[in-house]
């Protein structure tokens, strides 16, 4: 799906530290603020990752002030702000981000 289509050009990925007893709920606080895309737990100094969409930058913090008030055991360790993913699985985008009929093949080093 375009993130751009939807009318979200900008994406956030938190990556975050969290007790691992508190990752099942604290997915579902996330969930519950309507900009989620990806949730997951890792392994690591951060343990807990989270990729939001939004439709302007200022989106963002807002969006980080509400996830510290509803999370507070959630120490945010790094932010990153996505403006423009020019591939996707294999498929060249278009600046909409929608796929384009080329397809890039994998290349031995994914194996």
């Amino acid at each position: 799906m375009s993130h751009r289509a939807t009318g979200n050009p900008v994406m956030c990925q938190w990556f975050a530290r969290l007790p691992a007893t508190d990752h099942d709920a604290a997915a579902a606080e996330l969930a519950g603020l309507g900009a989620l895309h990806l949730c997951a737990s890792t392994t690591g100094r951060s343990n807990f990752m989270f990729m939001t969409w939004h439709r302007s930058p200022t989106d963002i913090m807002a969006l980080e002030r509400r996830v510290s008030e509803r999370l507070p055991r959630l120490e945010i360790r790094e932010t990153v702000i996505i403006s423009n993913i020019p591939k996707r699985a294999g498929w060249r985008l278009d600046t909409d981000g929608r796929r384009l009929e080329d397809f890039v093949e994998v290349g031995h080093h994914w194996d």
